[in-house]
């Protein structure tokens, strides 16, 4: 029996003071020595116990949880089997008589049922007389009742024995030649003495396991279902002493491997926890012994960091997991923490009934006892109180002020009131489907882990949890019903450290059954784990390894020799079964807080858990968690909720998603590389399938394979401690007030939601329900897709979206750029915390903002329809400041104080720094994310009016920003939300500063909150398109050195669906245009680079590693309805039907490899994995297609990059790659031949003409509008118009209509007016005719250039998909959008005062000399010639009947006159 039973059996009889007497009389009894205890079985003098009343295990056992009445009888019934079998085999000697044996079958399952099942009803007296078998069994009864009696006084005498028992040599000595590992950072100031988890009584024989099959010692251990028994089994052969080691040679030590030293753990023995549990009460009451008042007027310190519950199991009851000091001689002792459970009971139900207008909170009080009767609420309590609520929708206007509200708190084992539930004196409900949990947290305003105070708690008796103690409580103190138990502790005092192991899962496919084993485990182990601080300089104390064989290997016989030889201690244990009660044994002797690992939340931890029930080991599972669970065989795995609660589980991929944002994938080799030095990124290696098999070949390979093991594990924990996971997210938990486990999952949305919810119920706000999840793994998913909820990017590109839905709206605004490759300095303005800073300056909030009075409108598109809603709302107060816009001032306040802290570095040590640093980046986080609440549509506090409103200040704020740049007479080359980039045309540094100084200040005197600030300087930008370009910025060190750094934003280079071949070759060719040279010098350079490498891949000098393509699944792949144009989503299916280990689902990145397979399938069915290619059987006929990664691959990222540049095009840059460059040219013909007016005006337009498009509205998508043109009468040079006036550099201007562009030309424009709207009819005309032409264009015109005016029936995300590549999507080459800013640039290009209007003082006071200058006819002629020629613009438009509809026309057949 496993010493955490035995302990359990010990605690229901009796209290602590008879346990420690026994214990002292057994002392005495023991004078004689070891020798004489090992001679004869111990007795034991202690007193006989009293029996426990049936109500109280009545009690008990209906609080178990997860255990059906049809599992503990077949529980107990194989436990009776397992037991017998086993005690025949080990614990028992054969000489034993079989009455004694009779007994223990007939007391093992009385025993069992006790602590698994309900007890039966016993009856004691004989109802019927004339029946002769009642009175038979009231006899077997007693009997077994006296023989667990026995039983009972025979385990507690081995516990006895096992406290007396002297301490053990550890299992595996270190060796000599080790150095002495330094002391832990927290050391104790009293060292406890270590002792095992069970030690054998002396009568019974250890068995020693020897991994050798020819020898064997003792009887063969049998690893059934008993999980007991197989427990025991296992703290044995932990336990063993191990033979003396020989003289070892020299130890063989690899540079690249770590020597794992290890120092010795401590633990907490039996008798400490005996003396620590004890009962806590206040104040004596009638139903409470005197005698057993031991600590009046004291209080359990308790420090919480977990939480659990089950609404539905258990509804009102809460476990509250964390750690308290231990306590010595009744003084506690800050130096020992051990785990505690806490067990909250009747914590209530409150909802707030909402009365009806003309109703008086007085008529609801009477109607509760209809609506109590009505759900059989037992009883229940009411009371009127002040309360405030708000509407989500902004739809009520009354809402705000503060009203009589009825509360009612109710036990919550009653029925569930009904969210829509309304009555006759009140209309609505709010609080319906609140969680005790969350009732806690804001009754008690609980902000994350913290030191809590418990008052009249008491031990429990049957236990529930795997904790080292565990406490009962009411949430209500007993004699004062308005006070709690539970207060937080005024004490000031840092959280306790925590235990902390890392684990790593060596799993290998079983050859015969085809499923994925678990062959090998490795933990590094630290005892004293920091919460709030940076991890200990050395991260690990300790280690331990167990392995065991495949199933179709035996281990090597000299595996330990060979092991030692490298200083390494590993544990073999028989079979799988084993392998898993080895680890759960460690947990229980561990006692972890914290679990970290990679890729645990997803597969590690369902893989343990299946592996758990396919073996049946049963309860002792659950100690992956600290609660006693039970699940059966029929339960699915992944619907199981939280297997590790009271556990902090730190999955290190989950969190690189929050923390490192552009990681082009999250698996461990990525983040190694991403976040560790180089020295560290070699230690990682990964095996494959077939490499983890071989390695059992021979000893050293498995050496390796554990070694490798044990250093991607001390990979793992080197990461955690590198992004400072736990305690950011233990400093982010404390500013949102949610669950630790929570934010360690990652996603904001549910602290922005805590954030608030705690904000609002301070002020007596009600809030509103909080939406559900369907179930667990959707749970899960819903949390993955928090990390994509973007902090200021809704949806940047108006153009793309990446989700239809319903509730989106237009997101920030992106100027269009001006390309090209700017060797100026530019300089990059950026706002802080743009969205954070609006709602600040503008007051936004639920509590400030209303809607008007709804109008009915018409369906507009999507920007014109989120104008409405903007404009529907107004603002209700100005002077109150809303409760949304005061919480991020704090938050912005509370990180300038850190901040001013950390920059004086006044006393400050450095792990205070580290704190400080910590600290300001969760407050940074959660200001800058409490936006994406808003406009999430899975918050609780979603309101699309107010994000909308929010979005549209910002595009606001960024054009206004605009415009104040070009008054000052610079250039803004482009803008993305909440940034613009200037050309300075400087290229002096200390001048470009002196500007942005400027520029700066000229801008932040427009607002209160809003602030721009310097973000960068830019030596030389390349700006291909939106959201693309490659720039090197400058920075001048206190030197007054200058140091350059390469920032590359959304080129294909750092994108992860381009091979590393591509991405490599593209970052030379960026680091050549930005290195300074001359053009033809970086031409050449770029031209030589391309000829080699064509060479080179031809010759197959390049590595296999260098073409694989990274493709992420964004779902699982049986939800993709089209996998054949998906190359990575084919290898997915392939995988997952082939393999039998871990499957490959949704967020998974696939690196793959188009091959020739002698097949005709397009290149995206083609896609194979390294591995594919690399094995024996596939590779004869699988070859990289070179042709494809040079045309589709090389071609298009080196295209694109040189685009901006002359004197090179697609067509040679093919050519030196050595492809055929004669389809590039015909396609570089129609691609010209698509855009020749573009051409044309790049070209041809005259050097004294200003390119200067038109200002105000539409301004920056004019710039994408034809000029007009038209030839000259006279000499038929052609004219280009995209302005009404002409600004020449001496601070003069001229009209159009006065002079050909030809200077030797005296033909005026201005005469020819009948040709001038000739000309405009035939200009507005083609491009009508070219709107309906529906020319269709792939989109990637660089490679693939196909046209075409069918429309393809094939279509991918509702778009056409392109019939030549498959890969791209057909656009339209000119759609209405294009025409119709067509027609209004040629309209507002005659429109004299608007123009006007938009320009700024300078170039107005230009036109206004200009004009003085003219006589007044010519003046007037001006006028009325762009007057005529506006008309007759407008004359054309008003034929068309596309964006107008005449009511009168339409409706005019209804209407009789009279």
């Amino acid at each position: 029996m496993s010493s955490d039973r035995c302990r359990r059996q010990i605690k229901t009889r009796g209290n602590d003071a008879q346990r420690l007497n026994a214990l002292e009389e057994l002392k005495r009894a023991r004078q004689g020595g070891q020798g004489v205890i090992a001679e004869q079985p111990p007795v034991t003098n202690e007193p006989e116990e009293e029996e426990e009343d049936d109500e109280q295990y009545e009690s008990d056992s209906e609080n178990y949880e997860d255990i059906k009445p049809s599992t503990k009888r077949k529980s107990s019934n194989s436990h009776h089997k397992d037991s017998k079998r086993l005690k025949k085999k080990q614990h028992y000697s054969d000489n034993e008589d079989d009455d004694d044996d009779q007994q223990t079958k007939s007391s093992e399952p009385k025993r069992r049922a006790q602590t698994f099942a309900k007890p039966q009803e016993e009856s004691t007296g004989m109802h019927d007389i004339k029946s002769m078998f009642a009175a038979n069994k009231t006899r077997v009864v007693q009997r077994q009742e006296q023989n667990e009696k026995d039983e009972s006084d025979k385990l507690l005498s081995d516990i006895m024995f096992e406290l007396q028992k002297p301490k053990l040599k550890p299992t595996h000595p270190a060796p000599q030649s080790l150095p002495p590992p330094p002391p832990p950072p927290m050391q104790p100031a009293k060292k406890i003495e270590v002792k095992p988890v069970e030690v054998p009584r002396p009568e019974e024989s250890k068995p020693v396991y020897n991994p050798e099959p020819s020898v064997q010692h003792g009887k063969e251990l049998d690893w059934g279902d008993d999980d007991s028994m197989s427990f025991d089994a296992v703290s044995k052969l932990m336990n063993d002493a191990a033979p003396p080691p020989k003289p070892l040679s020299p130890p063989r030590v690899s540079k690249s491997l770590i020597q794992f030293d290890t120092q010795e753990l401590e633990f907490v023995t039996d008798e400490q926890l005996l003396k620590s549990a004890r009962t806590f009460h206040t104040s004596p009451s009638k139903e409470t012994n005197q005698n057993e008042i031991t600590n009046k007027d004291e209080h359990l310190r308790f420090f919480w960091f977990d939480a659990y519950e089950d609404p539905t199991a258990q509804p009102g009851k809460l476990f509250l997991f964390g750690k308290t000091p231990l306590l010595n001689e009744d003084k506690p002792t800050n130096k020992t923490f051990v785990s505690i459970c806490l067990i909250i009971d009747n914590i209530p139900k409150q909802v707030f009934f909402i009365p009806k207008p003309g109703n008086s909170s007085s008529d609801v009080e009477d109607e509760l006892f209809i609506i109590a009767k009505r759900f059989k609420i037992t009883n229940y309590t009411s009371s009127i109180v002040k309360r405030k609520r708000f509407d989500p929708e902004l739809v009520s206007t009354d809402i705000l002020n503060e009203i009589d509200v009825v509360e009612m708190k109710y036990p919550a084992r009653c029925a569930t009131l009904p969210t829509d539930l309304q009555g006759d004196t009140f209309q609505c409900v709010y609080g319906t489907n609140q969680l005790a949990l969350e009732y806690v947290l804001i009754d008690k305003k609980l902000k994350g882990p913290c030191w809590l105070n418990i008052k009249n708690c008491a031990p429990v008796k049957n236990r529930r949890s795997w904790c080292k103690l565990e406490y009962d409580v009411d949430y209500y103190n007993a004699l004062d019903r308005q006070s709690t138990n539970i207060e937080i502790s005024t004490v000031t005092s840092p959280p306790p450290p925590l235990v902390a192991v890392t684990l790593s899962l060596v799993t290998l496919p079983n050859t015969k059954t085809h499923e994925t084993e678990v062959i090998c485990v490795a933990g590094l182990v630290h005892q004293q784990f920091p919460l709030d601080s940076a991890a200990p300089k050395r991260p690990y104390q300790n280690y331990f390894v167990a392995l065991t064989k495949p199933s179709d290997c035996i281990l090597p016989s000299n595996l330990i020799k060979a092991a030692e030889s490298q200083k390494i201690n590993i544990e073999t244990v028989p079979g799988e079964r084993a392998l898993l009660m080895y680890l759960i044994s460690k947990f229980q002797k561990l006692d972890p807080d914290v679990i970290i690992g990679h890729d645990m939340r997803m597969f590690g931890l369902e893989l343990f858990l299946s592996r758990c029930q396919k073996l049946k080991v049963g309860l002792t599972a659950s100690k992956i968690g600290r609660l006693h669970r039970t699940h059966d065989a029929k339960t699915k795995v992944s619907t199981i909720k939280n297997p590790t609660c009271g556990r902090l589980l730190c999955d290190i991929s989950a969190s690189a998603r929050e923390l490192l944002t552009k990681c082009k994938s999250y698996d461990l080799e990525e983040l190694c590389k991403t976040v560790l030095n180089n020295e560290q990124q070699q230690l990682y290696r990964s095996y494959s399938i077939d490499q983890t098999r071989d390695s059992f070949s021979s000893s050293m390979s498995v050496v390796d394979l554990v070694q490798a093991t044990l250093n991607n594990t001390s990979l793992i924990l080197n990461i955690f401690c590198q992004l400072m996971v736990l305690p950011l997210a233990y400093q982010l938990t404390c500013i949102a007030g949610n669950l630790l486990s929570r934010t360690l999952m990652g996603g904001r949305s549910e602290r922005n939601d805590h954030l608030l919810l705690h904000a609002f119920t301070e002020r007596d706000y009600i809030v509103p329900e909080r939406t559900f999840i369907s179930n667990h793994r959707t749970a899960i998913k819903h949390t993955q897709d928090i990390h994509h909820e973007s902090d200021e990017e809704v949806d940047d590109d108006n153009k793309k979206t990446t989700k239809t839905s319903a509730t989106s709206y237009t997101g920030g605004l992106v100027l269009a750029p001006k390309k090209g490759f700017y060797d100026h300095f530019i300089l990059l303005l950026d706002f802080n915390s743009l969205y954070p800073s609006i709602i600040q300056e503008f007051n936004v909030c639920f509590t400030t903002y209303m809607k008007k009075p709804n109008q009915p409108r018409s369906n507009n598109n999507n920007t014109e329809q989120d104008q409405n809603e903007i404009d529907d709302i107004v603002i209700l107060d100005e002077t109150t400041k809303g409760i949304l816009p005061l919480e991020i001032y704090k938050l912005v306040e509370r990180r300038r104080e850190v901040k001013k802290l950390i920059k004086e570095k006044k006393n400050l040590s450095d792990e205070q720094l580290v704190q400080y640093d910590i600290r300001q980046k969760a407050y940074k986080l959660t200001a800058n994310s409490l936006y994406g609440c808003l406009g999430f549509k899975h918050s609780r506090f979603y309101c699309k009016q107010l994000a909308a409103f929010i979005t549209c200040k910002g595009r606001e704020i960024l054009m206004q920003a605009k415009n104040i740049v070009e008054r000052m007479n610079y250039d803004v080359v482009y803008g993305d939300t909440d940034s613009i980039m200037i050309n300075t045309n400087s290229i002096d540094y200390d001048q470009v500063m002196a500007i942005g100084a400027k520029i700066r200040n000229e801008i932040n005197r427009q607002y209160k909150s809003i602030e721009i600030g310097i973000d960068g300087v830019f030596k030389c930008m390349l700006l291909l398109k939106k959201k693309k370009y490659a720039a090197l910025i400058v920075e001048k060190t206190p030197t007054q050195e200058f140091s350059y750094k390469t920032e590359l934003k959304g080129l294909d280079i750092v994108r992860r669906d381009w091979c590393q071949l591509a991405r490599s070759t593209g970052g030379f060719v960026v680091s050549v245009i930005l290195s300074g040279q001359s053009r033809d010098d970086v031409l050449d350079t770029i031209h030589n680079r391309l000829r080699d490498l064509g060479d080179e891949m031809r010759a197959g000098k390049i590595d296999i590693a260098e073409y694989e393509i990274n493709r992420q699944l964004s779902k699982d792949p049986s939800d993709y309805s089209d996998s054949k144009s998906l190359p990575h989503v084919q290898i997915a299916i392939r995988f997952n039907t082939n393999s039998t280990g871990r499957k490959m689902k949704r967020g998974d990145t696939i690196a793959y490899i188009v091959c020739e397979d002698g097949t005709q399938n397009s290149a995206m069915q083609r896609g194979y994995l390294r591995e594919e290619i690399l094995s024996s059987s596939l590779s004869s006929t699988l070859t990289i297609d070179i042709n494809y990664y040079l045309h589709q691959q090389i071609l298009p990222v080196i295209s694109r990059l040189l685009e901006p540049f002359d004197g090179t095009d697609q067509a040679y840059l093919a050519q030196c790659l050595g492809l055929d460059s004669s389809k590039y040219k015909n396609r570089q013909q129609k691609h010209t031949t698509i855009k020749d007016d573009e051409n044309n005006l790049e070209n041809n337009i005259d050097d004294g003409l200003d390119d200067e498009l038109l200002f105000g509205e539409g301004s920056e998508a004019f710039k994408q509008c034809d000029p007009f043109v038209f030839p000259c009468v006279k000499c038929e040079t052609l004219n280009f118009w995209n302005t009404p006036f002409i600004f020449n550099e001496d601070k003069t201007c001229i009209s159009p209509f006065l002079r050909c562009t030809n200077v030797n030309c005296s033909n005026q424009p201005i005469d020819q007016i009948s040709y001038l709207r000739n000309r405009l009819t035939l200009m507005i005309n083609k491009a009508i005719r070219r709107y309906y032409q529906n020319w269709l264009r792939c989109e990637d015109d660089t490679c693939c250039a196909f046209r075409t005016r069918q429309t393809p029936l094939e279509v991918l995300y509702k778009k056409h998909t392109c019939i030549s590549c498959n890969k791209s999507e057909l656009i339209n080459e000119y759609d209405d959008r294009q025409l119709n800013l067509q027609l209004r640039f040629l309209k507002q290009l005659f429109n004299l005062d608007a123009y006007r209007q938009s320009l700024n003082r300078t170039k107005s006071e230009q036109i206004d000399t200009y004009f003085k200058s003219l006589s007044t006819d010519t003046t007037r002629s001006i006028y009325k010639t762009m007057n005529e020629l506006q008309v007759h613009i407008d004359r054309i438009v008003q034929k068309s009947g596309y964006a107008e509809v005449c009511i009168s026309d339409l409706f005019a057949q209804f209407y009789f006159n009279s």
